[in-house]
């Protein structure tokens, strides 16, 4: 009784303490702050009288609106799990929170769509219309990352686009079901309690799924080593590769094929081994049919070498296999090949469609000089501050390349250890390494092995993401001692010392190459200090307590490069909280399946596509030949509009015509005699229209503040 009454104590003191911090602490956390901060930081003095008052403001009860209060909800949380460590001490804290993770990450994901929050960087569409608007149009944690166009002008409005129609729920896929498995819920969601449900629970959902497959993936390659495994993760999930590329699939596909896999063939519950073996199949049809073979062929290596050690090590389990554990086995890879095929006669003409394009179907790259990214890390730890030009781009998963490479190959040439995880992933990077250096491989080779479809500017990343495996592996590996005696070992803390040391210069030279201006001096020289220590750590004899230091080292670069990307967003006021949103509802419920276009602007296009309409100048993931037919019916343009693209539409006088801006964009001019053809019934703009011509005519229907919408009648 007593014990009980203790830790309720404790844990109404670590909860008060966690608001009070949070309550004085919560304008750093704000748009405003973070950006005061981030100048302040970069030598911009006159920002601090600005942050003070923030901070003086913030403090002021009687200036708390509503976005703060979320505010300080949030980091209450935050400070409170932070101050548990110290509380109730750090090892138990840790012990029982990854013991109960998964309840963890279920709690986590019901408090994130209860409350209505989201991560996406819907600020793009601020600028529809000059409008007050609410005040969740800002983010309440952080701020927009409107550089990551493909999330704001591409899947954002596909998914509310789907909210505001039918979902395919009456006529659900088996497609439609592995893109999302979630869909059914959030179609319930948007039916019951609103479209602010579903959203959070489809952009939540994922991300928790896969830092809790993650920890899980690395648990088994590490032998069940927590911290270690905790650090990995945050290496990949916390770095600018995943946070500003909107959460690539391939890497959950894969883990969850992994661990599904090897917990399929460990178990001797047969009910755990359909299931598990159900999830296999579901990773690998969602793996082979997520088409973006950019990153798909590269993981497609890795995965390979992991599956092999997989069978290797769970070898003996499979000798033992009697008939009721075959026919499982057999019976989910009946289901896998069936599913395969299904989502292929579904996805068939979307395959063709899409190889025969220009871009990317036509796409063949064999290799240039791309290494160099690895070591973008470095500078990404400071996007968040100042963002830099491509930064989804120059994102990179936090691997300290060549250092888990180097040590791989020493332990199996030196060592003599026959790893096949260590020795199928340092393969693997090979391959991928000569392909990302400045001679790539021959036509051949690349063709042979399918990473001619790949891109070196994307393979690079998933070097990265391999050199964290063979990281994990290879610290795995070692034999961690409680007390090691230095004193006969004096030759090799100087060897690792000076290894270290050669290690951070390199590692910082080859980052400031590219972010020579970026990168102030006494950043390059932390990160050099760093570096320093954690090579000194992984090179010498590993105790227990190096092991601990080198992890929390890890997991605080980790959360400090990636903690505050995603700004925490309240809701979907930015998209239907608007005036002319009001209009567009109006008139989608009284006229159904009208088509539009947008006038120079791809937010516009967007914008339209997410309140509902089809856009005909929405991105086109394939060409829309039934349109190009019409208006372009000799093909005189098809090298333009045949491949994926961004369409921005201007109309004219004169006869159709494409001009391409970019690989992925195009500019249509399209005339006033082919506007009929395309089935044209409403333009949007963002200024008044007048076109005298023979053809049609405007009426306009809405124009305030900006945004205008014209019905097209045709004479």
């Amino acid at each position: 009784m007593k014990s009980k009454v203790i830790f309720a104590l404790k844990l109404i003191i670590t909860i008060v303490l966690g608001v009070i911090v949070a309550f004085f602490l919560n304008a750093f956390f704000s748009k405003t702050g973070i950006y005061c901060v981030s100048n302040i930081l970069f030598g911009d003095k006159t920002r601090l009288e600005e942050l003070k008052e923030l901070i003086r403001a913030s403090i002021n009860i009687h200036e708390i609106n509503v976005v703060v209060a979320e505010r300080i909800k949030i980091l209450s949380i935050v400070f409170s799990y932070i101050l548990a460590h110290i509380v109730f001490g750090p090892r138990k804290t840790f012990r029982f929170l990854f013991k109960y993770r998964w309840v963890v990450g279920a709690v986590l994901l019901l408090f994130l769509v209860i409350s209505r929050y989201n991560g996406d960087s819907m600020d793009a569409f601020e600028y529809i219309q000059n409008s007050d608007g609410t005040e969740y149009e800002t983010p309440v944690v952080g701020f927009e990352t409107p550089e990551r166009s493909d999330e704001t002008i591409v899947s954002t409005p596909r998914k509310f686009y789907y909210y505001s129609n039918e979902m395919p729920g009456t006529t659900l896929t088996l497609v439609h079901v592995l893109k999302n498995p979630i869909i059914v819920a959030c179609d319930a969601l948007v039916h019951t309690v609103g479209v602010d449900y579903a959203y959070s629970l489809d952009w939540y959902f994922y991300i928790i799924l896969a830092v809790l497959i993650s920890l899980e993936f690395f648990m088994i390659i590490t032998n069940r080593k927590q911290l270690l495994s905790l650090a990995c993760t945050m290496m990949i999930f916390c770095s600018t590769f995943y946070l500003w590329w909107i959460f690539p699939a391939q890497l959950i596909n894969s883990m969850g094929l992994v661990v599904s896999f090897y917990y399929c063939l460990k178990t001797k519950n047969n009910i755990y081994r359909m299931l598990l073996g159900l999830s296999t199949a579901i990773f690998a049809i969602r793996f082979v049919f997520n088409l973006y073979p950019a990153w798909q062929v590269p993981t497609a290596y890795i995965l390979l070498a992991l599956m092999v050690w997989t069978i290797i090590d769970r070898f003996a389990d499979i000798k033992s296999y009697g008939v009721k554990e075959w026919t499982v086995i057999g019976s989910c890879v009946a289901l896998m090949f069936a599913g395969l095929l299904i989502c292929y006669l579904e996805n068939k003409a979307y395959i063709s469609s899409v190889t025969a394009t220009v871009y990317p179907g036509e796409r063949r790259e064999y290799g240039t000089y791309t290494l160099y990214k690895l070591y973008n890390y470095i500078p990404a730890s400071l996007f968040w501050l100042k963002r830099p030009e491509h930064m989804s781009e120059n994102g990179i998963i936090i691997s300290l390349f060549p250092l888990p490479f180097i040590l791989a190959l020493y332990n199996i040439v030196k060592k003599k250890k026959k790893d096949i995880l260590l020795i199928g992933v340092s393969l693997a990077s090979i391959l991928l390494m000569l392909y990302c250096d400045n001679g790539g491989l021959s036509k051949t080779i690349g063709d042979i092995t399918l990473l001619a479809h790949a891109t070196p500017y994307r393979a690079v990343d998933i070097l990265s993401y391999a050199q964290v495996i063979l990281f994990a592996r290879v610290i795995a590996l070692h034999k961690i001692e409680n007390d090691v005696e230095w004193e006969h070992k004096k030759l090799q803390k100087c060897f690792a010392l000076l290894c270290g040391m050669v290690f951070s210069v390199y590692s910082i030279h080859i980052a400031r190459l590219s972010f020579g201006e970026y990168m102030p001096q006494s950043f390059t020289l932390i990160w050099s200090a760093i570096l320093l220590v954690l090579a000194y750590i992984i090179l010498s004899e590993i105790s227990y307590k190096k092991y601990i230091v080198m992890s929390l080292v890890l997991v605080i670069v980790s959360l400090f490069t990636g903690f505050i990307i995603r700004p925490i967003r309240k809701g979907t006021d930015v998209l239907y909280n608007k005036p002319v949103s009001k209009e567009l509802a109006t008139i989608r419920e009284n006229e159904k399946d009208t088509t539009w276009i947008t006038i120079g602007s791809l937010t516009s296009q967007a914008y339209i596509k997410a309140s509902g309409f089809d856009c005909l100048n929405y991105v086109n993931e394939t060409p829309n030949m039934e349109l190009w037919e019409k208006i372009d019916p000799q093909g005189t343009y098809n090298e333009v509009y045949n491949r994926y693209a961004h369409i921005i539409v201007y109309l004219t006088d004169s006869d159709t015509s494409c001009e391409l801006i970019q690989t992925d964009a195009f500019n249509l001019y399209l005339s006033y005699k082919d506007l009929e053809k395309a089935g044209v019934d409403y333009i949007f703009c963002h200024e008044e229209l007048s076109y005298d011509n023979e053809y049609f005519k405007l009426q306009n229907v809405y124009g305030e503040n900006g945004a205008y919408i014209y019905k097209v009648i045709y004479k």
